[in-house]
Order: structure tokens, then sequence, then C-alpha cells
């Protein structure tokens, strides 16, 4: 996969899809997406429905947010927003290093069994 490469872009009409080529990077698109109400474009390497996707993950934050605090304003719900997707982001990472332990303790324990077999088929 690509990496990541986001950039604010111009204006474009509603729904429309602009690609270029980028040396570095594959093909970059202008995508147009609606994100709390704001119409945004960015440009990048991502696919579209990629990016529509999480701008509806971002929305239904958004909607949950505004139901519970009807009187917030838009800066508040998307700091709120960021807030909680930096939480999902921190917690994902501290699950996978959980599962990296676990994955190391398994290896280094199948370490010590090879070895062990190794220095005994030595012996023999």
């Amino acid at each position: 996969m690509a990496g990541n490469f986001y950039q604010q872009a111009p204006d474009t009409v509603r729904g429309r899809v602009a690609t270029v080529t980028s040396e570095t990077h594959g093909v970059v698109r202008s995508v147009t997406l609606n994100v709390a109400g704001q119409r945004i474009t960015v440009r990048t390497d991502q696919d579209a429905d990629y990016l529509n996707s999480l701008a509806n993950d971002v929305n239904g934050i958004v909607d949950a947010l505004r139901q519970a605090a009807p009187g917030a304003g838009l800066p508040q719900l998307m700091a709120l927003t960021a807030m909680q997707l930096a939480d999902r982001a921190v917690s994902a990472e501290a699950a996978l290093q959980q599962e990296n332990l676990k994955v190391e303790k398994h290896i280094d324990r199948l370490s010590d069994i090879l070895r062990t077999l190794d220095s005994k088929n030595a012996g023999v």
C-alpha cells in the first residue's frame, strides 16, 4: 500500500474526483468529503471509498456527541471527536503491544525447546 498522503486541495465540483500521478506516491486523487457538515477536499493516494468510510465514522461520532450535548458548537464536537479517535488509536496500539508480547513469549519458549532438542541431538 502506498503511504498515507493527505494534503488539503482546492475545492472542486461536488462529487468530482480528479486524478494525477505522483512519482513518489502513485495515483493522487482530489476527493471531496462531507465531514460534520463541512465540505472538504483532500489530495490523497488513498481510495475514495476508504476515505468516505472514515468520514462516515467521524460523522457518526459527531452525531452521537451532538445528541449528547445539543448545545455544543462544531469546534467542541470536533475536539471531542478527535479525543475519541485518539483514544481508539492509543487503545489499539496498547492491545497490539500486548499481542506482540505474547508472540515474543511464545517465540522465546519455542527457541528454548529447539535449543534443548539441539543440545540433546548433539550429544547423541
